[in-house]
C-alpha cells in the first residue's frame, strides 16, 4: 500500500495519509469482517485495537512533517556544500602562502579534519551487541532521488540482517569510509566462529528511469574520462584510505576490523558499460545472498591486472626518460618502450594512453605524457591487488520504487503477521527508520528499540489472533467448571501436560484459556506447534518478560504436518522455568497421541492431568446455540479418506436441518472423523455448527 515516493518529497506516503487514527482502526476492523466472514463479534480485543490506533497515530503525525522536513534538509544540505567548497578554497590557500600567513588561517584545519572526539576505545565485540554506540555522520548525498535510494536500500539490508538472525552494526554516511559510506555494516556470518565477523563497505549508485526508456547505463573507466562516469581508481583512493583507518587499530565499531573480512560494493539500479569486469557464476556467499535483490553480480576481471602492472611499468620507465634534456631522445626510447607492449595490453584504455604517449612527438605535448603518468605514479601494485580481490559491483539491482516492494516481503517475513496488521507495523517502522537515517548517529543493531518495539507489538498481535479464533466460537462454560479447573492449576508451575479425553479436544483448550484468562491478569499465551518452528526466540522471550505467566501449547485444533522437537522444547522451557519458577507452560494432549510419552520425565517440575470436557460443562446459553446447529453441505462433501466413512449412509444425514432432527450416530461418525481434527482449517466461520454436533450428540445419544 506504500507507494513509490515522488523525487521531490523527502518522506513516503502510506495507504492512510490525510486519515485519522480512528479511520485507520476502523478501516482495519472493516477489513477483518469482510475477510473472516459476516458474525459480527470482537474481532480484536479492546487491547489489540489501542495497540493499533497507537501505531496508525504515530505514523501520521511522523507524516505529516513530510513537507518541513524536505524544505529543512535541503537548506541544510544547500548550507553545508558552500561552507565545504569555502573550506575547501581556505585549504588550497593554505599551502600556498608564508609560515605568517598560514597563522592566521590556522582555525580551518580542525573544521577540514576528521573529528576524532568522538570514538571510544571499547573493542567491537559480536557477542555484546545490544549497546549501541554512536558513529560519525557525514553530512547528505547528491540529489534527493539519491537519498531516498539510500533510505531505502538502508531499511531493506537492516530488515535482512534482522532475518538472518545474526549480531550486527549498521550506519549510513560514515565519516571517514569517502566513496564507500553510503551503507556500512558489520555481521557476524551463520555458523562462523565466534568474533569472526565480515564489514561491508557500500557505494549506491541510482539512476532515475525515464518515461520512454530505462535508465542510462553508467560509464565505468579505470582513469578519469570525459563520459561523465565513474573510475576504479577513485574508488581505490577510498580503498587506501578504509585501508589506512583499519592498520592504525582504531577502537571504532567498524574500523576495528580485519581487512581480509572486509567487501567493497558499488550497488545500482541499472547497468554498467564496461571491459574491467566479468559476471560472477556459482554459489553466492551470505553477504550476496543478503545484498541481492535481481540483476547481477560482477567481479574484478583478473587477467587485467597483469596489463595494469605491465603499464604501470611502462609509465615509470617514462617518467625516468622524461628527466632526459634531449627531447629527440625522450621521444625515442617512448616509443621504443610503447613496442613492447604490444600484445600484452588487450584493453583498450589502457592501450590509448600508451598510443598517445608513444605518438607524442613535440616538446609542447610533454604536458599530455605528464597529465598521464599522475594518474598511476603513485599506484602501489601490491594494494590494487588487494582492492579489485575484493571489489564486488552489483547492476540491475531493484530501483527506489521496487526496494518498497522487496522491504514489504522481508518484513512479513520475519514478523509473520498478517494483513492488514503486517501494513501498520511496515509504516510506523519505515517511519521510524527514515528518522533515524536523517538525524541518528548510533549504530542500528538487532536490538534496536524501534525494531524491538515492532516485534513485541506484532507478537501480542500474533497470540491475541490466536485466542480470538477461540473466542469466535462464542461457546462459555459453566461457571463452576471454570473454576474448578482454576484450583487444579492455581500453584502448577513448570511443564503441565494436559490430556484431554473430551470427545472434541479442543473443548480442553477452550476451557484452559477461559479459566486462566479469568483468573491471570494478562491471560494465557496461547501458542501452536508450528508457531515454534517460525517464532520460537521470540516466543520464549515474550514469556521470559512476562508478557504471559502461562503459556498453553495447543496440540490439539490443528493436525501436526511434520514431528516437532520435543528435545529443544524441553531445553528451552526447563531453562526458563529454572530462571523464573513462577511461570508454567502447559501442553494440551489428546489422549491417543504417543508422543506425550516422550515428554515425560523424571524430574518433579513435570505433571500431567486428565480433562473429560463435554457438552454439559458449557453453560446452558451456549448449549442452546449448538442444539439450533445445523449440518452444512461442507461437512458431508469434504470427508477424507473415503474408506472412512463408507459406513456413513448419506440419506440419513440431511443437509440444512437440525441436528436433534437427524440420525445421531451417522453425524457422530461423520464429525469425528472430519472437523475434531482441523477446525481452524474451515472454510466458513461458523464451524462450531459442524464441530460441536459431536459433543450434541454425545449429549442426546
Amino acid at each position: 500500500m506504500v507507494e513509490r515516493v515522488d523525487s521531490q518529497r523527502w518522506s513516503s506516503l502510506p495507504p492512510y495519509h490525510e486519515n485519522t487514527a480512528e479511520n485507520m482502526v476502523e478501516r482495519v476492523d472493516s477489513q477483518w469482517w469482510s475477510y473472516h466472514g459476516p458474525q459480527k463479534g470482537e474481532a480484536m480485543t479492546v487491547y489489540g485495537r489501542q495497540t493499533m490506533y497507537n501505531s496508525a497515530e504515530r505514523s501520521q503525525e511522523n507524516e505529516m512533517d513530510s513537507e518541513m522536513e524536505l524544505e529543512y534538509i535541503i537548506k541544510v544540505k544547500e548550507k553545508l556544500e558552500m561552507r565545504e567548497r569555502e573550506l575547501r578554497r581556505l585549504y588550497e590557500a593554505k599551502k600556498k602562502v608564508n609560515s605568517d600567513t598560514r597563522k592566521k588561517i590556522a582555525h580551518v584545519s580542525p573544521l577540514v579534519s576528521t573529528n576524532k572526539t568522538h570514538e571510544t576505545t571499547r573493542s567491537y565485540s559480536t557477542r555484546k551487541l545490544s549497546a549501541a554506540k554512536e558513529f560519525i555522520k557525514r553530512d547528505g548525498t547528491t540529489s534527493n532521488q539519491g537519498l531516498m535510494y539510500e533510505f531505502k536500500l538502508a531499511a531493506l539490508i537492516f530488515f535482512r540482517l534482522v532475518k538472518n538472525a545474526t549480531p550486527f552494526h549498521m550506519c549510513t554516511n560514515l565519516e571517514g569510509a569517502d566513496l564507500f559510506d553510503d551503507i556500512v555494516f558489520k555481521f557476524e556470518p551463520k555458523g562462523a566462529v565466534p568474533s569472526t565477523t565480515t564489514t561491508v563497505f557500500m557505494q549506491l549508485k541510482h539512476k532515475q528511469k525515464s518515461s520512454k526508456s530505462e535508465a542510462k547505463p553508467i560509464n565505468f573507466s579505470l582513469f578519469r574520462s570525459n563520459n561523465g562516469g565513474i573510475t576504479l581508481m577513485r574508488f581505490f583512493k577510498s580503498f587506501s584510505q578504509i585501508e589506512e583507518k583499519i592498520s592504525a587499530g582504531k577502537s571504532d565499531i567498524i574500523f576495528n576490523s580485519d581487512l581480509d573480512s572486509c567487501e567493497f560494493v558499488i550497488y545500482t539500479n541499472t547497468k554498467i558499460r564496461h571491459d574491467l569486469f566479468v559476471n560472477k557464476v556459482g554459489t553466492l556467499s551470505e553477504v550476496e545472498n543478503l545484498l541481492k535483490t535481481g540483476g547481477y553480480i560482477f567481479l574484478f576481471r583478473e587477467k587485467l591486472i597483469h596489463e595494469i602492472e605491465a603499464y604501470k611499468t611502462f609509465i615509470d620507465r617514462v617518467t625516468e626518460l622524461t628527466k632526459s634534456n634531449n627531447p629527440t631522445t625522450i621521444f625515442e626510447l617512448i616509443s621504443f618502450e610503447a613496442e613492447k607492449l604490444r600484445g600484452v595490453i588487450r584493453n583498450k584504455e589502457l592501450f590509448n594512453r600508451v598510443d598517445r604517449i608513444k605518438t607524442t612527438s613535440d616538446i609542447s605535448d610533454l604536458k599530455v605524457i605528464y597529465d598521464i603518468i599522475e594518474e598511476v605514479k603513485d599506484l602501489d601494485i601490491s594494494k590494487f591487488k588487494r582492492f579489485v580481490k575484493k571489489i564486488k559491483v552489483f547492476t540491475c539491482q531493484c530501483n527506489e520504487e521496487e526496494a518498497s516492494k522487496v522491504i514489504r516481503q522481508d518484513l512479513q517475513k520475519v514478523l509473520s503477521i498478517p494483513d492488514p496488521y503486517d501494513e501498520i507495523m511496515f509504516v510506523r517502522l519505515m517511519n521510524s527508520l527514515k528518522n533515524w537515517w536523517q538525524n541518528g548517529s548510533r549504530y542500528l543493531t538487532e536490538n534496536t528499540k524501534m525494531w524491538q518495539d515492532v516485534v513485541r507489538e506484532s507478537d501480542m498481535i500474533l497470540f491475541d489472533i490466536r485466542l480470538n479464533k477461540l473466542r469466535e466460537m462464542g461457546l462459555v462454560f459453566k461457571e463452576e467448571m471454570l473454576k474448578e479447573c482454576q484450583e487444579q492449576l492455581r500453584d502448577e508451575c513448570g511443564i503441565v501436560s494436559i490430556v484431554s479425553y473430551s470427545v472434541w479436544p479442543t473443548l480442553t483448550c477452550l476451557k484452559v484459556c477461559q479459566a486462566l484468562g479469568s483468573t491471570e491478569e494478562n491471560g494465557v499465551l496461547l501458542i501452536q506447534f508450528r508457531d515454534l518452528e517460525k517464532m520460537g526466540n521470540r516466543i520464549w522471550q515474550r514469556w521470559r518478560d512476562g508478557y504471559r505467566r502461562t503459556v498453553v501449547l495447543d496440540n490439539v485444533t490443528m493436525q501436526r504436518t511434520e514431528l516437532p522437537n520435543l528435545q529443544d522444547l524441553k531445553l528451552n522451557v526447563g531453562s526458563i522455568v529454572m530462571e523464573h519458577p513462577e511461570l508454567s507452560f502447559l501442553i494440551i494432549w489428546k489422549a491417543g497421541d504417543p508422543l506425550r510419552y516422550e515428554l515425560q520425565t523424571e524430574e518433579d517440575r513435570y505433571i500431567e492431568i486428565q480433562d473429560y470436557s463435554s457438552f454439559d460443562d458449557l453453560h446452558r446459553s451456549s448449549q442452546e446455540k449448538l442444539e439450533r446447529a445445523t449440518v452444512t453441505e461442507t461437512a458431508v462433501g469434504s470427508l477424507e479418506p473415503p474408506e472412512k466413512t463408507a459406513e456413513i449412509d448419506p440419506q440419513l444425514v440431511k443437509i440444512g436441518v437440525p441436528v436433534k432432527q437427524i440420525k445421531k450416530d451417522d453425524v457422530k461418525r461423520l464429525l469425528q472423523l472430519h472437523y475434531c481434527e482441523d477446525w481452524e482449517n474451515l472454510p466458513d466461520l461458523h464451524f462450531y455448527r459442524d464441530i460441536i454436533s459431536s459433543e450434541l450428540v454425545r449429549h442426546y445419544g
